[in-house]
């Protein structure tokens, strides 16, 4: 269906959610203060941190999950409900299956809906798009992520709620760093219905990656120099291509899901199953792996820890200055630990991989090893419960694993949206896994990785880089991590305040071993041409 106008019901729904709800904290439907902190903060308490993953349906299990929160609390899940539903046409689910729910949820809290504007009434009849099964399959993960966004959000001050709002693109950065997964549906329709100018209705990576691969390619450019794994430049390339295909059209009513659009991109599917597992997903998981989890596991900054992973039959995670895990008994704990200690103004990631590498990973779950978003190194099979090492120099936070596979494959691009994270529990996208055990069962290796350097020197810490460096381990773990995602960085500043002497520490870091030999240094002067810098 054609995109609506700016002033078509659900948009105008979302400006009114927009500067009622994420610029202040009230309400969609009535005159109360609902999304406050306080009140995300018991959705966090109740759902985030109490997930049921037992028998029942989302609503069954929500209801069950929010029984001891405050009815305001309820309220607020009904209205971001409301949000979730806005973009869903009625082939998705019927508007009076989103209004009945809609008001379930709200009467938990003892209280009546109260009538609403006109206007949110029909926001719900037409949607814009259908999300897929796999949003109602993951609705609890999608409600999940809303959570944990908006606990996020409402720690921003005023000015960085504005900031951002009026900042489409770095309000996009901001809200796909919220992600963890890389795969929220939830991520593409927020953006649209706060900015429809800028960002598409298209409401899957996968259809995403298909349509700038499509179009790139028919304008001439090389679709192989996109980077598919971030959602961001696809959100730009969308925006461009919309444009030069309005151009040629002059339609006002331009939409990727019209012909002859459509038809196109869709014919230019890559192979593979979409994300959204199937029955032969479903299969396919039990098969080789039971009621196990599987995990997604970094080895360390450009995976310089595989080698002793290897060699040692382990796998390991840092942040050892927070000392042995099982002396923390919440998230939360970890979480405050890890922020005080390094300086992190939002650890979420990280505090979410030591809870999950603790107390949620089990013996004979499943692990896969990979290299940032191009290579899979292998998989294994944990062998033991979590220990602390404190006899390592880094690293002491230790599980035991057999390995099962080892070598180095290249991830297909169009499959290499995952998360740049530590740790990922991957066990609810079993096409992704299919296709990862698929290539590393295919006997076919990608390049060896560079030797590991022949030295004696001793592994180059943490402590090693921060010694005589005006910079707080917060700081410095920030700038790590921003390599290992961007592959690259920009220390600026005038001369003799010590960028080299930085890059050197950061280097040396990232290789693990203070070797100077592997490390390269090369000067431009600024009247150089782009021929001499190339």
């Amino acid at each position: 269906m054609p995109l609506p106008s700016p002033n078509h019901p659900i948009l105008r729904a979302a400006a009114r959610w927009r500067d009622r709800c994420l610029r202040s904290d009230g309400s969609v439907f009535t005159e109360k203060s609902l999304w406050n902190s306080e009140n995300v903060k018991y959705l966090v308490r109740y759902y985030a941190n109490n997930l049921d993953e037992g028998e029942g349906s989302f609503l069954e299990k929500l209801e069950k999950q929010l029984a001891p929160a405050p009815g305001s609390a309820k309220q607020l899940a009904a209205e971001m409900l409301w949000v979730m539903y806005l973009i869903m046409i009625p082939g998705a689910m019927h508007p009076g299956t989103k209004r009945r729910q809609i008001r379930q949820v709200w009467e938990w809290s003892g209280e009546s809906i109260p009538d609403s504007p006109t206007e949110l009434v029909e926001a719900l009849n037409d949607g814009v798009v259908h999300p897929g099964t796999g949003f109602h399959m993951y609705r609890w993960r999608e409600f999940l992520f809303f959570v944990t966004t908006m606990e996020a959000w409402k720690s921003l001050s005023n000015p960085e709620q504005e900031s951002l709002l009026s900042d489409p693109w770095g309000f996009g950065r901001w809200l796909t760093n919220q992600d963890e997964s890389g795969t929220r549906q939830l991520r593409h329709i927020l953006l649209y219905l706060l900015f429809p100018d800028h960002y598409e209705p298209v409401v899957t990576g996968y259809q995403k990656r298909n349509i700038v691969r499509t179009f790139v390619k028919k304008f001439g450019d090389d679709p192989d120099q996109v980077d598919y794994a971030d959602m961001m430049v696809l959100d730009h390339y969308l925006l461009s291509i919309r444009k030069v295909l309005q151009r040629a059209d002059a339609s006002a009513a331009f939409s990727f899901y019209e012909e002859p659009y459509v038809r196109e991109w869709r014919r230019g599917l890559v192979d593979g199953p979409e994300p959204t597992p199937s029955g032969d997903d479903d299969r396919w998981y039990a098969e080789h792996f039971g009621k196990a989890r599987v995990w997604l596991l970094a080895p360390g900054p450009g995976a310089r820890l595989w080698d002793e992973f290897q060699r040692e039959s382990m796998i390991a995670i840092g942040w050892d200055d927070l000392g042995d895990l099982r002396a923390y008994p919440t998230r939360e704990s970890i979480h405050g630990n890890l922020r005080d200690l390094y300086g992190w103004r939002d650890p979420r990631n990280n505090s979410l991989a030591c809870q999950q590498f603790v107390r949620e990973m089990r013996r004979g779950d499943h692990v896969v090893v990979k290299q940032g978003r191009k290579f899979l190194l292998g998989h294994g099979v944990v062998e033991s419960g979590y220990y602390f090492d404190e006899s390592r120099a880094e690293f002491r936070h230790i599980r035991r694993v057999r390995w099962v596979n080892v070598g180095r494959w290249p991830i297909p691009k169009e499959r290499s949206g995952i998360a740049t994270k530590t740790l990922t529990d991957f066990s609810p996208y079993k096409s992704w896994l299919r296709m990862a055990y698929g290539v590393m069962e295919s006997g076919r290796e990608g390049p060896s990785p560079p030797p590991p350097p022949n030295t004696p020197e001793p592994i180059y810490t943490i402590e090693d880089a921060l010694h005589d460096l005006f910079m707080t381990p917060g700081q410095f773990h920030n700038i790590i991590d921003s390599l290992e995602h961007k592959m690259n960085i920009v220390l600026e500043g005038p001369p003799g305040v010590g960028k080299t002497f930085i890059a050197k520490r950061l280097a040396y870091r990232l290789i693990g071993y203070k070797v100077p030999e592997r490390v390269r240094m090369i000067q431009f002067h600024q009247s150089y041409a782009y021929e001499d810098f190339i």
